[in-house]
């Protein structure tokens, strides 16, 4: 369980609707009585589906472009910026 805003709106004047960006907060994992949890930063480019850009984790670490925390402020290729 968790939270989502989500920022979007019609794209080309015709009411199609497309979700520009949105940030998550959720559960960190599904552990009975766990309650921590981490906030996510997605976008997404044209014609692609939205992925996670950014994340918080439930201990303070920032990753940035990248899935694998490997310190405290992690930031990814810029490869990894691109769908």
């Amino acid at each position: 369980m968790g939270g989502v805003i989500g920022f979007g709106g019609v794209y080309d004047g015709l009411a199609h609707y497309a979700n520009w960006g949105s940030i998550k907060s959720l559960k960190t994992n599904s552990t009975s009585g766990d309650y921590s949890g981490y906030m996510s930063f997605y976008t997404r480019n044209n014609g692609s589906a939205s992925a996670e850009r950014m994340r918080i984790d439930n201990t303070g670490n920032v990753t940035i472009g990248s899935t694998t925390l490997t310190s405290l402020f992690n930031v990814g290729s810029s490869a990894q910026f691109q769908s």
